[in-house]
């Protein structure tokens, strides 16, 4: 058994501000040891549950957070902002997927650090449908037959997921009191529960999904108009109003992708133009 876990931050126990996930911060270095805590707990759960291997991928911001020198050294780490797919790197080679420190997708009421992707999209539809980067990783992982057996992060996102991804479990670590507070579950409890929740997911994992059918429409709201302007000059990305871009995709790992560019393009044009 590959166990795949993908870490992310802002879902992470003890984070609600955005300092706590910004390189360069002194809250950032705090967060991220405790980001590695979280990986570790869920390496030692996989690993009692049966895996032969662990592949932990840093999903955060540039992808460079995990800190490697701490990192149950069992586990191999994939580390770095160039990769093929994205925040689930390792997918081909896995046969289950664990997200660790998700987030809600951006909009989502009273939830710590709800975004999607960057802080230029205003949402993401997939065929129609709004979702945030816990549904895009686990299409992709769908993509190669890899089931998602398990996703950790604030009631915020458990509750999201409650409509898009019913069959899921979820492990809540922090609830939500607004987008910057929330309140913290015990420490100790939080990594003996992503464990145990780990272990679980590992030993009888979900069935392997069904490759989903392409080809895929992705949706994407801007900002604002100055950011269309950039991103509906990449090939086949076409603005159909001053806030939204659409494009279509053969399947969903190009769909990511694609996606992927859009958002350096955004995050770029959004420097430029002095509004971030």
């Amino acid at each position: 058994m590959r166990v795949l876990v993908s870490v992310d931050m802002e879902g992470v126990a003890g984070v609600t501000s955005p300092t706590d996930v910004m390189p360069g911060t002194d809250e950032y270095r705090r967060f991220r040891e405790l980001m590695t805590a979280e990986a570790n707990a869920a390496g030692a759960g996989a690993f009692d549950g049966g895996a032969t291997a662990v592949t932990v991928t840093d999903s955060h911001d540039r992808m460079r957070n995990v800190l490697y020198e701490t990192l149950d050294p069992r586990a191999h780490l994939v580390s770095g902002p160039v990769r093929p797919l994205e925040m689930v790197e390792g997918a081909r080679q896995a046969d289950c997927a664990i997200f660790l420190g998700y987030h809600a997708p951006g909009g989502t009421p009273r939830s710590v650090l709800a975004h999607t992707l960057s802080v230029t999209i205003r949402r993401l539809q997939l065929d129609g449908v709004a979702v945030g980067e816990t549904e895009l990783g686990a299409r992709v992982c769908a993509q190669f037959g890899v089931p998602v057996g398990l996703v950790t992060g604030d009631d915020g996102l458990a509750q999201s997921l409650r409509h898009t991804m019913p069959s899921t479990p979820t492990l809540v670590v922090k609830d939500s009191l607004a987008y910057g507070t929330a309140r913290m579950r015990p420490r100790g409890e939080v990594l003996a529960a992503i464990a145990d929740a780990t272990r679980a997911a590992v030993a009888s994992p979900p069935p392997r999904p069904a490759p989903p059918p392409g080809p895929v429409t992705v949706t994407v709201d801007f900002l604002h108009p100055a950011l269309i302007e950039t991103v509906g000059l990449i090939p086949t990305v076409t603005a159909i109003d001053p806030a939204t871009v659409t494009y279509t995709a053969p399947d969903m790992v190009s769909a990511a992708q694609v996606l992927g560019i859009c958002t350096l393009v955004a995050e770029d044009a959004m420097r430029a133009a002095h509004l971030w």
